[in-house]
């Protein structure tokens, strides 16, 4: 996990912390949906 990643993560789900960067974007849809 990185730290940068984690950071704009950590607002949308600190939860999950995914540790790809193409996952950030796709983390905030995957919440709504969990």
């Amino acid at each position: 996990m990185t730290t940068q990643a984690r950071k704009d993560d950590a607002a949308t789900e600190p939860t999950l912390g995914s540790h790809e960067p193409n996952y950030c974007h796709i983390s905030a849809s995957k919440v709504a949906e969990f």
